[in-house]
């Protein structure tokens, strides 16, 4: 799962967790047994969401560091 977006003025009402509930429900109907969900690591709402949902972090990608100094 790459994308899953609520426009801004919506946020908060519970949509963002109803939309990836029921992406997850149909491609459990589907067969999926194993899911793979990307986020940033600064959106705190979609942690939030994903994590009441059961997803856990297995994993942390840095793309681009600044170097010390």
């Amino acid at each position: 799962v790459y994308v899953v977006g609520v426009h801004p003025s919506a946020h908060g009402q519970g949509l963002g967790t109803a939309l990836t509930a029921h992406g997850l429900s149909y491609l459990a109907d589907a067969g999926v047994e194993a899911i793979d969900l990307y986020v940033e690591a600064d959106n705190h709402a979609a942690l939030a969401v994903y994590r009441n949902l059961g997803f856990i972090e297995m994993n942390r990608d840095v793309l681009y560091q600044k170097r010390a100094g």
